[in-house]
């Protein structure tokens, strides 16, 4: 889900630093698009500052130039936040499934 997609920056940056073609920010400007249209599946979102920081963060390496460690930075803080809403939305009662069909938190 979006918490694998996200992590998923951080070996496609290390890969782009060594001159990869790895299509690094075509991926960020894909995953920024499902993280605004997520605003329209889940209108509660709108109103999730812990939401809106992911998407203000991908905008902005979206749009700026950053060294890699501000890169890993914000992606390990994005990662942290939606941590965050996964438990804010455990502890309401509403169940996730791990990949393995276990009720619980989910593993994205």
């Amino acid at each position: 889900m979006i918490g694998s997609r996200i992590w998923k920056l951080l070996p496609l940056r290390d890969q782009y630093d060594k001159g990869e073609d790895v299509h690094l920010f075509e991926y960020a400007r894909s995953l920024t698009l499902e993280l605004m249209g997520a605003f329209e599946t889940y209108p509660d979102l709108l109103d999730n500052s812990y939401f809106i920081t992911i998407v203000n963060t991908m905008q902005y390496l979206n749009k700026y130039t950053v060294t890699h460690g501000e890169w890993r930075s914000e992606v390990l803080k994005m990662l942290n936040i939606q941590n965050k809403i996964l438990r804010a939305y455990c502890d309401n009662g509403i169940e996730t499934s791990n990949t393995d069909g276990k009720k619980g938190v989910a593993n994205e």
